[in-house]
């Protein structure tokens, strides 16, 4: 604190001995900053104990003021208020500064803690790197193993996708398979139907045949038993009779050949149909 004012006081001794003086000369004679001295010469202008000027060469002026005998006491009262100020100011910093003074042993406290935390971390970091080299060591002998082990995937993928592959063209080629039976059945259904159809019609052919057959030979025996008549009796009726005879044989004869053509139709066809399925079925 009285340090303090002793530097005032010598800046205001400065003014009072060279009359004016700029602020950069006052810093360096009192050896304090330029900004120092500025803010104290604002200080002692508004105290009215000096004057402050500005010039472009020399910056900041501060002048001495010409007082009369009651503004030399104002002045002392003034500059004692002054250094009263900058007494209690000074007091509030000694005691910030005191205040932070004790804080001083926490804080090395807590420097000492974090310094002991760091070195603890520093040594855990330490280890961690060794096991960290340690692993790098290991990755390195067993890198060999793991490409291996990798290159074993990637052809494991590349199996799984080609028989994923084949198993689409599998359930495709299924799914054709199946369709073509479907359509196979059905075909064969229908030949079947047709087959059927084609047994009844040569059932019931056949069984015209016979009793065509049947007629035929009773045609035949009625027509010798007429031409032994007709040979006794030599009639003009049973020449009549012989020749409506002939007419009805000749008849018979031409439905036996029409129903042997329709037979032998149904059977050819029949056994196409035969050879169809056979080969639909190899």
């Amino acid at each position: 604190m009285d340090k303090l004012q002793t530097m005032v006081d010598k800046l205001s001794d400065l003014v009072v001995k060279h009359r004016e003086i700029s602020s950069s000369d006052a810093a360096r004679l009192l050896r304090i900053k330029d900004s120092q001295v500025e803010e104290w010469a604002r200080a002692l202008e508004k105290q009215g104990f000096i004057s402050v000027d500005y010039s472009a060469m020399r910056g900041m002026v501060l002048k001495q003021r010409s007082l009369t005998p009651s503004e030399i006491t104002e002045r002392h009262e003034k500059l004692s208020k002054f250094g009263m100020r900058i007494e209690s100011s000074a007091s509030k910093l000694g005691e910030q500064m005191q205040e932070q003074e004790s804080k001083i042993p926490e804080i090395e406290k807590d420097f000492t803690e974090l310094e002991a935390d760091i070195s603890m971390k520093l040594k855990q970091a330490s280890r961690a790197l060794g096991m960290l080299k340690d692993l790098q060591g290991i990755e390195s002998v067993y890198g060999k193993e793991i490409s291996a082990i990798e290159a074993e995937e990637k052809k494991a993928a590349l199996t799984a996708r080609t028989l994923e592959a084949k198993k689409k063209e599998a359930e495709s080629l299924l799914s054709d398979s199946r369709k073509s039976l479907s359509s196979m059945k059905s075909r064969l259904s229908y030949a079947r139907k047709q087959i059927s159809r084609m047994r009844s019609q040569l059932r019931f052919v056949g069984h015209e045949k016979k009793k065509l057959d049947k007629e035929l030979e009773k045609f035949r025996h009625a027509t010798k038993l007429f031409e032994k008549h007709a040979r006794s009796s030599h009639s003009q009726k049973a020449a009549k009779q012989a020749a409506r005879l002939d007419a009805k044989f000749t008849k018979l004869q031409s439905r036996k050949e029409a129903f042997s053509s329709i037979i032998a139709d149904l059977e050819s066809k029949l056994a196409s149909v035969r050879r169809k399925h056979a080969r639909k079925r190899k």
